[in-house]
């Protein structure tokens, strides 16, 4: 929806390192701090509770909620870097949890995508469950979840190329919109924007495919390349509250500025006016004094 969110690319992570936040409002309101002014410089937190993030998000207080891709839990971070613990489910919980993947909305409210138990919990602040949605059947594996600007639940199926969606207060998915085969490869990230459009970041395809929100195509933007303008095995999209997107991208790192080739292979890439026709603009993210 219209908070973004951030995200950490595990191929370019080094010993738990994640790489975030540019001196601007807009790339702030990407981590998921909107207009609150949480993050103001550009860190490397290096944690050994995380060697490995997959995924990364902010609550209302700016504290980092990262997901470890080797252990699979969930490191909440404090706005200035310091470990404050692991979040987890709480009480009674049946099964095993191993999330791919969060959320947290508005209200702090944190969806998990549990692959080991098929189902989507919903858990409040403090870690208690407040809903559980089993995975619909027939799935071929979800790698992604996102919520709408309606409190609606849309998760990305990349092996079948679907999306589904859990309504708000629905105790289960339904399929939304058609198969997408003949227009991506490998999907493997989900979001949307305050409008309710959804992208998906095509990895194998390296593009992004756009829908409607009642999953209907509106069409495929960006191609494979090395230079600027173009994406190479990209791993998550972000969109900020008016409109400004942001793209993690494994290996487009020769044409971009310094900063993102001491990175390691990162590049994010700033897209001006993402509903615009093709191509968008982009270019690198604003200067600010790169670090080594």
């Amino acid at each position: 929806m219209g908070k973004a969110r951030g995200f950490a690319n595990r191929k370019a992570s080094h010993a738990g390192e994640m790489r975030w936040s540019w001196r601007t409002r807009e790339t702030a309101d990407f981590f998921g701090t909107r207009s609150r002014g949480h993050v103001d410089s550009q860190r490397e937190i290096v944690l050994p509770q995380l060697p490995s993030p997959i995924r990364v998000e902010m609550n209302s207080k700016g504290e980092i909620f990262a997901l470890d891709g080797s252990s699979r839990k969930i490191v909440r971070v404090a706005p200035t870097g310091e470990f404050l613990g692991y979040f987890a489910p709480a009480g009674d919980v049946q099964g095993t949890v191993v999330p791919r993947s969060l959320r947290i909305a508005r209200d702090d409210s944190v969806y998990l995508l549990d692959v080991s138990a098929a189902r989507v919990l919903v858990l409040d602040p403090s870690g208690k469950i407040l809903r559980e949605v089993p995975f619909p059947k027939g799935y071929g594996f979800f790698s992604d979840l996102a919520v709408d600007v309606g409190g609606n639940i849309l998760l990305l199926d990349s092996v079948r190329r679907m999306v589904f969606k859990v309504a708000k207060n629905s105790p289960e998915a339904a399929q939304l919109g058609e198969s997408l085969k003949e227009e991506a490869y490998f999907p493997v990230s989900i979001t949307t924007d305050k409008q309710g459009t959804i992208f998906l970041v095509d990895q194998n395809g390296s593009g992004i495919v756009i829908l409607g929100p009642d999953g209907s195509l509106r069409g495929r933007r960006l191609s494979m390349g090395w230079k600027d303008g173009f994406l190479r095995y990209p791993a998550q999209m972000c969109v900020t509250e008016n409109g400004a997107a942001f793209i993690a991208d494994r290996g487009t790192t020769g044409s971009t500025d310094s900063r993102s080739r001491n990175n390691r292979g990162t590049f994010i890439g700033y897209l001006q006016r993402i509903l615009k026709s093709s191509p968008w603009e982009i270019r690198a993210p604003p200067r600010s004094n790169p670090k080594g």
